[in-house]
């Protein structure tokens, strides 16, 4: 497993300033990406929607969508459909918080997943990305849902996002 950075609490004070003062969606995200960019953290996608109801993310033309996936993963991931196939949408539609993707890993192992989601879970192995955190963020409306998704590096293990985060 590769050595594990260590910020220290100045560091992480700093950068979260640095977020919080940001005064734009881009500025947010670029501030952001540097922060987990520093734990090699790559692969992050957010999402909002204002028109949510029930599973539905509402009219695809109202989601706020940032990824560093590439430019085509708004079509491949939101307007194909292919994240109602993921277990980690129907958490994010259910919860709010962090969740680790090992708690997906242990819900299919225990034959908690829908066949869907069992299937999706299985690719994302396949292309080795099987690693990653998920944070939901609580809303006072149910129209309202926003989450971020941060994928570990190809073939790193849960074990070893799961230690970052811990960090």
């Amino acid at each position: 497993m590769p050595r594990l950075p260590e910020p220290d609490t100045q560091q992480v004070l700093h950068q979260m300033a640095c977020i919080l003062k940001a005064s734009s969606y881009d500025e947010v995200w670029a501030r952001l990406l540097v922060w987990v960019e520093f734990f090699g953290i790559t692969a992050v996608r957010y999402g909002l929607t204002r028109s949510r109801y029930g599973m539905s993310l509402g009219d695809l033309q109202d989601i706020l969508f940032l990824s560093t996936v590439g430019e085509q993963d708004f079509i491949d991931y939101i307007e194909t459909g292919l994240y109602r196939r993921s277990p980690h949408y129907r958490w994010m539609a259910e919860n709010n918080g962090a969740v680790s993707w090992g708690w997906f890993l242990e819900k299919a192992k225990a034959g908690r997943l829908l066949p869907d989601e069992h299937a999706f879970l299985a690719e994302m192995e396949q292309v080795g990305q099987p690693a990653g955190y998920l944070l939901n963020f609580p809303s006072d409306t149910t129209r309202l849902k926003g989450g971020l998704g941060m994928m570990g590096q190809r073939n790193w293990s849960q074990a070893h996002m799961d230690a970052l985060w811990a960090r």
